[in-house]
């Protein structure tokens, strides 16, 4: 029961740590769209995978062009992080939704 207890404990303070080490490690970059980007390959081992989109959809918008697309999609979340942690408060803004067709 008490082990339970303190693997709980350990397992926020160590999610709370690398959280703030990669808000520090964006903040700090001067890139901070490759900086997200390395930081979510890395958080996912995902390698160069080869997946054909044929069309997007963010907040009901269908998309051909998915470069853009996913490029837009990826900054507005980036910035949205950015403007939350440079606020220091819970920011209620809605993230964009996308869904790949």
């Amino acid at each position: 029961m008490l082990y339970q207890v303190y693997f709980k404990i350990l397992s926020n303070v160590i999610r709370k740590a690398k959280r703030v080490y990669y808000d520090k490690k964006i903040k700090n970059s001067s890139i901070k769209y490759k900086t997200t980007c390395d930081i979510i390959k890395k958080l996912t081992n995902n390698q160069h995978s080869q997946i054909d989109i044929q069309e997007l959809t963010i907040d009901s918008n269908h998309l051909k062009d998915q470069q853009d697309a996913l490029d837009n999609y990826l900054l507005s979340i980036i910035d949205k992080i950015s403007k939350n942690n440079a606020n220091n408060e819970t920011n209620n803004e809605k993230v964009p939704t996308m869904e790949v067709l």
